[in-house]
């Protein structure tokens, strides 16, 4: 009797145990960031929206895709991240936005965002005038952006002589 419960044991484990690494196998699994970035984490989202415009996705996705790029960096964008805010004005989003966004994050203090305004008033890009003086006053707010600022948003400043 004990050989036959073992038997039947074994008959329907192995079967169940090779269904189950199968579906495991076969499931679509998330990586931790975009998780975190459903929940609604500010950096997680920026990161997934990085991920979906590199070549590789740095492991977080599998297909990179500049639609799903600008809706993850829109979502952080609209929670205040200022690198959400400069990296999607580079992708295929109108003029208005792409100001928009630029002006949200200079306002914030990112100098990328700054310069980019600068460059815009400067050669008329992204449907704003061209504008010399316009540009000369946003020249001097990127001035303004302290060196203790830029470091903490990533810049690498040489060493002053």
């Amino acid at each position: 009797m004990k050989r036959i419960l073992v038997a039947v044991v074994a008959l329907t484990s192995i079967p169940l145990l090779t269904l189950s690494l199968v579906w495991y196998w076969f499931t679509p699994h998330k990586h931790p960031t975009v998780k975190l970035a459903e929940k609604g984490d500010v950096q997680a989202m920026y990161l997934v929206g990085v991920a979906y415009i590199t070549a590789r996705g740095g492991g977080i996705i599998q297909h990179p895709n500049v639609a799903d790029s600008i809706f993850w960096l829109r979502k952080a964008s609209e929670k205040g991240h200022r690198g959400a805010m400069w990296t999607i004005s580079g992708l295929g989003i109108p003029d208005e936005e792409k100001v928009m966004w630029l002006k949200k994050g200079a306002e914030l203090g990112s100098k990328a965002c700054l310069i980019e305004l600068r460059n815009g008033y400067e050669h008329g890009m992204y449907g704003l005038p061209r504008d010399p003086l316009l540009a000369a006053e946003w020249q001097k707010k990127v001035r303004a952006v302290s060196e203790d600022e830029l470091r903490r948003q990533g810049y690498v400043i040489p060493p002053s002589k």
